[in-house]
């Protein structure tokens, strides 16, 4: 179990998948799929 107070750590391919979703043509299955 993570402790309450652990932050969740955001890569910068984590970034730039969500750019990729919300600005460009990535569809949300290849977006999931980047992020696992």
């Amino acid at each position: 179990m993570t402790r309450p107070d652990a932050k969740p750590t955001i890569t910068q391919a984590m970034i730039d998948a969500y750019d990729e979703y919300t600005h460009l043509t990535l569809d949300r299955r290849r977006f999931m799929e980047q992020l696992t």
